[in-house]
């Protein structure tokens, strides 16, 4: 007996899956448009998180300024993909829709990581603006900053996959804020982006299981005239 699907149920199942793709990925775009107009994205995401980026910056320069820069062009993807995408699942717990995500024609994960698509665009887009105000502070050799920057955007996908296990951890509670501002804030300081931590053993040593360390260092090394990362 021939186990194997006839060639028209293959093609059935797999438009299926097409359709439920196409249709999350509409899902992921109308959450994050609804309410946000462009005017609204420039003015209450872009031009803070500008601000934001820049204020690391100054405190940085206690340290060294050229030394903070990549960690803050880097940092710039937090915000979208960590926040903002640990958000999806705990409002579907909230707006009661998780069940119709669970029974879908595409599992819950592979529904989390399509709807965060647009979240990772504008986290690229915030990485862009910080790098075009900041990256000649540290090399005015944009065939260098610019290859460099596309290899430090690895930060991205690792950055949405830490913030969608942030979201099952807060499942069913209302500890979201609390877990994703702490991670963020341990993040923040543990991967080096702003001043060094390696004589910081405790920190270092967790900085080394975060996503975003090994971007910052490359992108650190590559501004430096490095082109493999090194440990340090």
């Amino acid at each position: 007996m021939n186990s194997h699907n006839p060639p028209h149920q293959l093609s059935n199942k797999l438009s299926v899956k097409c359709r439920a793709v196409a249709a999350t990925f509409r899902l992921g775009v109308a959450n994050f448009t609804r309410g946000t107009s462009p005017t609204m994205l420039v003015t209450s995401h872009i031009i803070p998180e500008i601000l934001r980026m820049i204020t690391y910056v100054l405190i940085a320069r206690v340290a060294a300024q050229h030394y903070a820069i990549p960690g803050v062009i880097v940092l710039a993807t937090v915000r979208m993909t960590i926040s903002e995408t640990s958000g999806l699942p705990v409002d579907d717990v909230w707006n009661k829709t998780l069940g119709s995500n669970v029974t879908g024609a595409l599992s819950p994960a592979t529904q989390y990581l399509i709807r965060a698509l647009p979240l990772a665009a504008v986290a690229i887009l915030d990485s862009a603006i910080v790098l075009i105000i900041l990256g000649p502070m540290t090399t005015t050799d944009w065939v260098t900053l610019m290859g460099a920057w596309l290899c430090s955007l690895v930060a991205v996908p690792t950055g949405l996959t830490l913030g969608l296990a942030i979201s099952v951890a807060s499942l069913r509670t209302e500890l979201h804020n609390l877990v994703h501002n702490a991670t963020v804030s341990i993040l923040t300081v543990c991967s080096g982006a702003i001043i060094s931590v390696v004589h910081v053993p405790v920190f270092h040593a967790i900085g080394e299981f975060l996503p975003l360390t090994h971007a910052i260092r490359g992108l650190r090394l590559a501004l430096a005239g490095h082109s493999v990362p090194h440990p340090h």
